[in-house]
């Protein structure tokens, strides 16, 4: 909404001894950067995993209308640290009660968590969905971007086995399954991976092949992979 767009912007740092990430509470919660510390680009800057992407969030609620968090305004409640791990959580007014979202970041590892709950809210969500985006796949680092590209896939861990989808001529792949445990987009050196903290309760992972122009030759392109992930949390 437009409400959301005109808020005030607060942007929240997190460090640690891998990366150095900032957070705003615009659009959802979005990280505005994540940069690997010891990881360099062609340019030889810290490799940055969310440079022109977006991590967001689609629910349906009872009505079965489409309920996007990057509508909503959401305020830094509180910013605890409780056995070394950062945590980070959102509220954002919603019908009769809030949405929160936790993040945690744990120090040693590349992996955050991210949760969600609605409070004194009186209905429950249609069918318990939501689905999680990460539109734009991974940005290049590679000075050759072909080296880049040869490498460039997704990934679905399904079970005990994983598929590997980096078919040039699709356009959109959707792969159901009950015990999807993670889908992910990578390159060359580098991974950005979804996945349910229960593996049950991932339904269906939708991937989407993109091609972006480089350069000024039209020929010079590059595959780029995006991911959905629709849940279906335990009741």
């Amino acid at each position: 909404t437009d409400t959301a767009k005109l808020a005030p912007e607060r942007l929240i740092e997190v460090e640690t001894d891998l990366y150095k990430a900032v957070i705003s509470n615009r659009n959802g919660v979005q990280f505005k950067s994540w940069l690997l510390k010891g990881y360099k680009t062609k340019d030889t800057l810290n490799y940055n995993m969310v440079q022109n992407n977006g991590f967001s969030v689609e629910l349906n609620d009872w009505n079965g209308n489409l309920v996007t968090l990057a509508d909503y305004v959401f305020t830094l409640s509180k910013d605890t640290t409780i056995n070394e791990k950062r945590q980070l959580l959102f509220k954002a007014p919603f019908q009769d009660g809030f949405i929160q979202q936790l993040f945690v970041f744990t120090p040693g590892s590349f992996e955050y968590q991210w949760r969600i709950a609605f409070t004194g809210i009186t209905r429950n969500f249609s069918g318990h969905y939501y689905t999680i985006h990460w539109k734009n796949g991974l940005p290049l680092a590679e000075k050759q971007f072909s080296e880049d590209d040869y490498y460039a896939s997704s990934l679905i861990y399904i079970g005990d086995e994983m598929e590997i989808y980096n078919d040039p001529d699709d356009q959109a792949t959707a792969v159901t399954g009950t015990n999807i445990r993670w889908a992910a987009t990578r390159i060359k050196d580098f991974t950005a991976a979804l996945g349910p903290e229960a593996a049950k309760q991932g339904k269906t992972v939708t991937l989407t092949r993109r091609n972006e122009i480089i350069g000024e030759e039209t020929e010079n392109k590059r595959v780029n992979f995006g991911i959905d992930i629709h849940h279906q949390p335990a009741r």
